[in-house]
């Protein structure tokens, strides 16, 4: 079967194009060829594009898609309205994963600009009263309008899509909230490729977070929490984003910044040591991740997590099983959660060895991948 990949990014950006490389790679096995069309404008990484068996820009989509001839078109990050509904007028059974909130929230985030709440609700004129409509860009002059009645035309046309691809049940239940067809909607949770191979490491005291320096990561909370900790661990933070230099000034004004280490971005394999050696793990976002593969890449690690009760999450973390569970957008909760998990190791190896148990029971890559070719072979007409 030939599968036509659909993707505005063709190198190594983020999480969605990690998947897209893995899973095109482990298909390749079950007789599966793929095919990568990615946005003209953005340039493409030959380390990424090499497992397909082409890779081409999209200029003439229709044409295009003519010439491919797939037996099966595999969208993942497309904001072109007009490309969605050239792949929906070809004839050819067309399927989404859907990675983010951008079909289901103007702000792209799901959570509130006054307040910082996590935000749980329907797209609808609420959402003006959220600021939803002013995003900030890159470009002169540092913003855009976005109006509900666009992204309400995109969802109109999602919805004609064959079937709905998402990694949580969370994410499965906030499509159907959004009046897409539940029979359409597959669930099937993300995994992580398992190092070659595995051997605990001794630990450090130290505590972890690995994501974008963003407001929706909560590491804002999470400094606010290292600050009144009774135990005074290092904290270290892997990664970058545009809120970088205000966290250092606030680890400055709170008098933490002395244990506070930012690291930058790490490889893979170099953040894997990381999850390996630290005591355990911080997962303190705002914004409900739609899945939260940093969690899941702990728990592989034999890593205890806390992780703030929103989104995606349930779908790896068992609480008081795996790791501890907490309110989002609370310093206290997540202080004493932290406190709770420094002052007993035993507590720390039972979360760990348990969430890696879970792990290598339920997500694995082969439990996706028959999953997703399963579905891949059905009928999706």
């Amino acid at each position: 079967m030939k599968i036509l990949w659909i993707n505005e990014k063709a190198s190594f950006t983020g999480g969605c194009e990690r998947y897209i490389h893995d899973v095109a790679r482990l298909i390749r096995p079950q007789g599966f060829s793929s095919w990568l069309m990615y946005d003209h404008n953005d340039p493409s990484d030959p380390d990424f594009t090499t497992i397909f068996d082409g890779a081409f820009p999209i200029v003439n989509i229709d044409s295009q898609i003519a010439a491919i001839k797939p037996d099966l078109i595999y969208i993942h990050r497309l904001s072109n309205l007009n490309h969605l509904r050239s792949i929906l007028k070809c004839g050819i059974p067309a399927v989404r994963f859907y990675h983010d909130h951008k079909l289901f929230c103007l702000r792209e985030h799901k959570y509130f600009t006054i307040g910082n709440k996590t935000c749980t609700h329907r797209i609808g004129r609420r959402c003006y009263s959220c600021l939803g409509f002013f995003q900030r860009t890159p470009a002169w002059p540092g913003f855009r309008l976005v109006f509900l009645s666009a992204l309400m035309e995109e969802l109109k046309e999602n919805r004609r899509l064959s079937a709905y691809i998402v990694g949580s049940q969370y994410m499965a239940d906030h499509l159907a909230l959004h009046g897409f067809n539940r029979s359409r909607i597959h669930r099937i949770p993300l995994f992580v490729v398992p190092p070659v191979s595995f051997t605990a490491e001794q630990r450090s005291d130290s505590i972890l977070f690995a994501g974008q320096l963003i407001r929706g990561k909560g590491v804002d909370i999470l400094l606010k929490a290292v600050s009144i900790c009774r135990e005074k661990k290092e904290l270290i933070l892997i990664g970058s984003g545009r809120m970088e230099n205000e966290y250092r000034l606030m680890a400055e004004n709170l008098g933490i910044s002395s244990r506070v280490k930012f690291l930058g971005k790490k490889t893979a394999t170099e953040l894997q040591e990381y999850y390996r050696r630290c005591s355990f793990v911080v997962f303190p976002s705002r914004s409900p991740e739609t899945f939260g593969l940093v969690g899941l890449e702990a728990m592989s690690a034999e890593t205890p997590v806390i992780a703030s009760a929103v989104g995606g999450y349930a779908e790896w973390m068992m609480p008081e099983e795996t790791g501890i569970a907490v309110p989002s957008n609370d310093p206290a909760a997540l202080a004493a959660a932290m406190d709770r998990l420094s002052a007993d190791p035993q507590l720390r190896e039972r979360f760990g060895k348990a969430g890696r148990e879970h792990y290598l029971k339920n997500f694995q890559p082969e439990n996706h991948i028959k999953t997703l070719c399963n579905l891949f072979n059905s009928n999706l007409r």
